[in-house]
This record gives C-alpha cells, sequence and structure tokens, in this order.
C-alpha cells in the first residue's frame, strides 16, 4: 500500500510529463505499482 503523499507525486510527476519507468526508478517502486495509483 503506499502512501497518500507518495501517491500525489506519482500523479504530479506523470502528469508533467515524467515517464513511469523515471518514476518508478527515483521512488524505488516496480512500474506496476506506479501505474496502480495512475489509474492504468
Amino acid at each position: 500500500m503506499l502512501v497518500v503523499e507518495t501517491v500525489v507525486r506519482i500523479r504530479r510527476e506523470h502528469a508533467g510529463g515524467t515517464r513511469i519507468k523515471a518514476i518508478a526508478r527515483d521512488l524505488r517502486l516496480s512500474r506496476k505499482a506506479i501505474r496502480a495509483p495512475e489509474g492504468g
């Protein structure tokens, strides 16, 4: 389960154009974990 702050950061960065792979690397999470709160 992800913390609310992490989900907000994921959504903000993805909306800003950062690729899921880069976000995953930054947060040390799997790409699958990044895609879940992003809605797809």
